[in-house]
């Protein structure tokens, strides 16, 4: 019984052995990258580290010396030095890396060794990595980049079996999530009320910045009403200039500015009774790559307490009301557009007048019981209240 077995046995234990080979062989060597990379961190950028992995190393394996190039991408990465301190390479006594700063055609490839000369001593040994690499990532932007090992040889005694193939190092760089990386734009008042004859009033927001970005012109929208304009804009810090344009506000930021104040006079254009109507900064248009995570803003509310009288009225000519609809002369052809609005001044339809000698509102399209419709001729604008009765 056991001469039968034992053929079995034998194959058994010679196909482990091969195939625990085959599993040692099959180590890849690696470059390893400590960390990803925070873009918007000046000082995490100049500490990029990675290293060259080959896995654990024994006595037996005799490792007494190497050569290697690895190729990186110099318009992403900056090479700053080497280090073998607490690695495989620290106790070769003849080390040296280059890193392709001067040569064009080296440029990108770093080529070095490191080995020693004196064999009496034991060869270098431990569970660590074999040399690693400081760098300081460039851009400002989310990106990643590559670093390849392209030759990897090693002294005659080396036994261990690698990979003819190494895997590929990926370096990831973005902004880490961070709330002080977001800006604020805090108004000082969160109601304005108007009095019966004033049409001024004046919004100042606090502006505040992270304390490190890369921007120079930030764009602010505010609500695009067409009851309330921007007359005037002032910036309390000389380092900030603003340019105005209807509803938008530019602001072109010098030497870094972290905080400022922003005032804004408006005009609300209509004479009427309002309650309530929200004006805000709406959006801020951040460049790409600014280290500016986002934005927080306020609404002020608008109210004033008057009777309609309008910026100018219809006149009778001007329109004709049935029970279904409003017919709009422009036999001027002098009207440019024309906004059906709510009472709060949000735009509920914009007609488009060109080419034609009369405009129809229909009444059931407007699910408002009140709402305003403003005619823009080139000099004026023409405002008045309606009511749906049904």
């Amino acid at each position: 019984m056991k001469l039968i077995f034992l053929p079995v046995i034998v194959l058994v234990i010679i196909t482990i052995s091969v195939t625990g080979e085959k599993l040692i062989a099959q180590y890849h060597p690696k470059i390893d990258v400590v960390r990803d990379i925070d873009v918007c961190d000046s000082t995490a950028k100049t500490r990029l580290i990675f290293r060259v992995n080959i896995g654990r190393v024994y006595y037996s394996d005799s490792l007494y010396g190497y050569d290697l190039e690895i190729r990186y991408n110099p318009d992403k990465i900056k090479m700053i030095n080497y280090y073998t301190g607490n690695t495989l390479s620290e106790f070769f006594e003849e080390k040296s890396f280059s890193f392709g700063l001067n040569q064009l055609e080296d440029e990108g490839i770093i080529r070095g060794y490191a080995t020693t000369f004196n064999f009496s001593k034991p060869p270098s040994a431990g569970d660590s990595i074999l040399v690693a690499f400081g760098a300081e990532w460039l851009g400002n932007c989310e990106d990643t980049a590559s670093l390849e090992i392209l030759e990897l040889n090693f002294t005659d005694e080396f036994k261990k079996k690698l990979s003819d193939t190494f895997d590929t190092g990926i370096i990831n760089a973005y902004p880490f999530e961070n709330a002080s990386r977001f800006a604020s734009f805090t108004s000082d008042k969160y109601d304005v009320l108007l009095k019966d004859n004033e049409t001024n009033f004046n919004l100042n927001f606090n502006v505040k910045l992270p304390a490190n970005y890369y921007a120079d012109n930030l764009l602010l929208e505010f609500t695009d009403s067409p009851f309330i304009t921007i007359n005037d804009v002032q910036v309390d810090n000389e380092n900030v200039i603003s340019d105005q344009e209807g509803n938008s506000v530019t602001l072109h930021l010098m030497n870094k500015v972290n905080e400022f104040n922003l005032s804004l006079n408006c005009e609300y254009i209509l004479k009427d009774t309002i309650s309530g109507l929200k004006y805000r900064l709406e959006k801020v248009t951040i460049p790409e790559c600014s280290c500016i995570l986002g934005y927080g803003t306020d609404s002020v509310s608008i109210t004033k307490d008057s009777t309609i009288v309008g910026m100018q009225e219809f006149t009778n000519n001007d329109y004709l009301e049935s029970e279904d609809d409003i017919l709009i002369n422009n036999q001027n052809y002098d009207i440019q557009k024309i906004l059906v609005m709510d009472v709060l001044g949000r735009i509920i339809q914009e007609i488009d007048t060109r080419d034609k000698a009369q405009i129809k509102i229909f009444k059931k399209e407007v699910l408002n019981k009140v709402f305003f419709i403003g005619i823009y001729r080139k000099q004026l604008i023409e405002i008045k209240k309606f009511y749906k009765c049904y």
